[in-house]
């Protein structure tokens, strides 16, 4: 029986042994995971990669306030409308931007996403 209790102890050791490699396997991709979601959400949240990806958009919004500004110092009203439309149509760009991403982020997720 001493040979037999031998067997059975090596095969628990080494199902033991699997199981661990298996947890660290899993750990080590939960880490590269969150680290990519935490690198993904810095991005989504950083104004210099707004800037850098609608130039445009960003250029209108910043005529827009200074518009804005200066019919504030300015009596005259068509600057003043001027500078709302030019305000509305940049957030209205940067909004349909903003949401183009979220629903790739959004469709990527529910198709399983990229993962390592």
């Amino acid at each position: 029986m001493p040979a037999r209790q031998r067997i059975v102890d090596v095969e628990i050791e080494e199902a033991k042994r699997r199981l661990r490699a298996e947890s660290a396997r899993l750990r080590r991709r939960i880490d590269a995971d969150v680290a990519s979601a935490r690198g993904e959400a810095a991005g989504l949240v950083s104004w210099r990669k707004y800037v850098a990806r609608f130039r445009l958009a960003t250029l209108a919004a910043a005529l827009g306030v200074g518009l804005i500004a200066s019919a504030g110092m300015s009596p005259r009203r068509w600057s003043r409308w001027l500078g709302r439309r030019a305000v509305a149509a940049a957030m209205a760009s940067v909004q349909a931007g903003l949401f183009a991403e979220l629903r790739t982020l959004w469709n990527q997720d529910r198709e399983g996403g990229e993962r390592s």
